[in-house]
């Protein structure tokens, strides 16, 4: 026969630590004379250096082993007030995740010290019903017949199959038992609430369609959810006069009825989300020059402009940082405009796939594009929503605005799309990493990235045939410019533009021009 264990103390358990020990002096066969001795060896360190200046000037074991119990319970509160324990009786209630069998176990733990003696019952079913907190177990009891039993075990009764169904309706699994399904998966759960989900229940009602013999989350419930949303010719000629009609073959029917509704056709929509005008922030007296230098700076740079003269529906407000240099980071908080930005889903690589295409390197080089965002320019019809407020008036941003939720995943692809061909070369947002595996291989690899041939693309045609024809010979002025990119490997590519009537008038001579008008 194994040796029982000797309980733990614990100071808040005194009267339940004395009943555990005294059930191990009967398992032990401990005798009267040894029972000091096993009580004072169990107590930790600290508790016993408070149990010997309790029992000052004597020590431990010269007294009797009910009179340190005794003073265990009275330093540490084992003896109870029954009137302010019934205070805290009266306050205990169901929490709101609890279960029914749970918080009736706090509520008898809490009935220990409370001395109700004859009635004990009638004050824990009373204090039951009190804090149930749980509206569709509330209704059940209250229907509870007058000539029934009513204590505390019936009343725990019902409230469990009152529970059982609730969680039944809601789709919620009960954790007292546990189902193995035949894949070997372990599935959470009382029995009567699987016999609920498989519909074995014959007095269950849905309270989807109201019939009985299964639950709202019965997949065989006929009111489970319309497959489509339908709209009548009117609305549709209000608010998609516009939209395009799609040909459709889906056969629709309303609830409980097998007449097929005549559907003209679909149409593909997104659900627009509203616009927000958000005000100005504040900004501290002492950013307020920093801040106004940056977005001098921004609008020097091409980065920004200003918005004068027309209504904005979106506007964000601008966020300032202090850094430990002393300088201001300021950005521009999208969260509301975030919501409204359809993101293209680039794929962004983790840095474990980055690491297992470095197999192999010795020579790595880092390049970090400058304000890497900013060299990405937007769309003027994408402009709008990046609009900011800031106490010197609005601005929108013409280049990749860093906090939209969409700028990674595009300026990824931009640069992907950028460094295809180049071996040896990945990059990560704006950090671009170049490796070989000799300094021969990484040098070249550098060389080829740096070097990239790239096309300058003009609307004007004589500077097609300036710089590609090897017997032209350009002006001074056109010399000068071309001295800028001779480092590099490019072509002009003649693209026409759009076609102006302005353009070929603007080439006329001033005479014709003017004998024009004169007639």
């Amino acid at each position: 026969m194994a040796m029982a264990r000797l309980p733990a103390f614990s100071e808040g358990e005194v009267d339940g630590y004395v009943e555990r020990l005294n059930s191990y002096f009967i398992v032990s066969k401990t005798k009267d004379e040894h029972k000091v001795h096993v009580l004072v060896a169990g107590l930790p360190a600290g508790t016993y250096g408070v149990l010997r200046d309790l029992c000052s000037p004597r020590m431990p074991s010269e007294m009797a082993f009910d009179e340190l119990t005794k003073l265990l319970k009275d330093h540490y509160g084992g003896s109870t007030n029954p009137i302010l324990e019934r205070q805290k009786f009266r306050q205990v209630e169901r929490r709101p995740d609890e279960k029914v069998n749970e918080y009736v176990v706090r509520l008898r733990k809490a009935a220990r010290g409370c001395d109700f003696r004859t009635n004990l019952n009638e004050n824990l079913v009373e204090q039951f019903l009190r804090g149930i907190n749980h509206s569709h177990i509330a209704s059940c009891l209250v229907r509870i017949p007058n000539d029934k039993q009513f204590d505390l075990d019936t009343v725990l009764k019902m409230a469990v199959e009152a529970e059982l169904y609730a969680d039944g309706s809601s789709g919620t699994a009960s954790k007292d038992k546990t189902e193995i399904l035949s894949d070997g998966i372990h599935r959470i759960g009382n029995t009567t609430n699987r016999q609920l989900r498989q519909g074995k229940d014959k007095d269950v009602i849905c309270f989807r369609c109201n019939r009985r013999g299964h639950i709202g989350s019965d997949p065989s419930c006929q009111a489970q959810g319309a497959c489509a949303n339908i709209i009548d010719i009117k609305t549709y000629d209000r608010i998609h006069k516009d939209a395009t009609l799609i040909p459709t073959s889906r056969e629709l029917f309303a609830y409980e009825s097998n007449t097929r509704l005549d559907i003209k056709g679909e149409i593909n929509t997104n659900v627009a989300c509203a616009a927000n005008a958000q005000p100005v922030r504040r900004l501290p007296f002492g950013y307020r020059e920093k801040v106004k230098q940056n977005l001098d700076n921004l609008l020097a740079n091409d980065i920004i402009e200003p918005v004068e003269g027309v209504g904005t529906s979106w506007v964000s407000p601008l966020v300032c940082v202090m850094k430990d240099s002393g300088e201001i980071r300021q950005t521009i908080d999208m969260r509301l405009a975030n919501k409204a930005i359809l993101r293209e889903r680039h794929p962004v690589p983790t840095v474990k796939e980055m690491l297992a295409g470095l197999q192999g390197a010795k020579v790595f080089s880092k390049l970090d594009l400058n304000q890497g965002f900013h060299q990405v320019e937007l769309d003027p019809n994408s402009r709008d929503i990046t609009t900011f407020i800031t106490p010197f008036g609005l601005f929108r941003y013409k280049r990749l605005i860093q906090g939209a939720n969409a700028s990674p995943e595009i300026f990824q692809h931009v640069i992907r799309q950028t460094l295809v061909g180049l071996e040896g070369v990945q990059n990560l947002a704006d950090d671009i990493i170049l490796y070989g595996s000799s300094a021969e291989e990484h040098d070249r690899r550098l060389h080829s990235l740096l070097c990239t041939e790239f096309e300058l693309v003009t609307d004007h045609k004589p500077l097609d045939f300036i710089f590609n024809s090897a017997s032209s010979k350009p002006t001074p002025r056109i010399e000068r410019w071309a001295l800028r990119p001779q480092s590099f490997r490019y072509k002009v590519v003649h693209k026409p533009g759009k076609c102006n009537l302005a353009d070929p008038l603007s080439r006329l001579s001033i005479s014709t021009n003017a004998e024009y008008i004169g007639k």
